[in-house]
């Protein structure tokens, strides 16, 4: 059964005023161009609606004071971590649209980032890059910016829970909210 999906598109979110805004959570492998879709929507929401935006992801923290990336395995824990406190910060200002790019290849990547936009009121939308993958897994690697190795790209694209596009709405029964949320409660047990 598919999971219920909201009908407007990411562009036209349900006019649902308890809201204090949106959280967009872009998933996707490595090369596929999320941190391009996070910056470019963004700027294009905040001069074409004037909102206030955001843009976090776990590969911020590994840019040094020189603007290189130096990527430390040991420390994707605390990246993921500075990443969701970042997210908090940003819905503490109410911020209107925070942007959040990561692989978010297993459900439960994605549980601290329901939580928060839970407790301050901010409606999720998932973009999940996944779907309709119409590019390579050379292609991925050739366009990784971070030269992600073949084999993690391969395996993101295999191990990846399958979520889709679109807005969570837990007002919905059986939304895709709700079976995430489930499919999270039963993989902490």
């Amino acid at each position: 059964m598919d999971p219920k999906v909201s009908e407007s598109s990411e562009n036209n979110p349900p006019n649902i005023p308890k809201y204090v805004g949106r959280l967009i959570l872009i998933r996707g492998p490595s090369g596929v161009g999320k941190s391009t879709y996070a910056k470019y929507n963004g700027q294009k929401k905040q001069s074409e609606e004037n909102l206030t935006v955001a843009w976090h992801e776990a590969d911020h923290f590994f840019i040094d004071q020189y603007g290189e990336y130096c990527f430390y395995p040991f420390l994707l824990p605390d990246a993921h971590l500075e990443c969701q406190n970042n997210v908090e910060d940003a819905m503490k200002l109410k911020i209107k649209l925070i942007l959040v790019s990561n692989t978010f290849c297993k459900y439960w990547e994605l549980r601290a980032y329901l939580q928060l936009a839970n407790k301050y009121n901010y409606k999720v939308w998932i973009e999940d890059m996944y779907n309709d993958l119409k590019l390579s897994v050379d292609e991925l690697v050739k366009r990784s910016v971070h030269r992600v190795p073949r084999k993690i790209i391969q395996e993101s694209i295999e191990k990846r829970d399958q979520i889709g596009s679109g807005w969570l709405c837990p007002e919905e029964r059986g939304s895709l909210h709700q079976i995430i949320l489930k499919s999270i409660k039963e993989m902490t047990k």
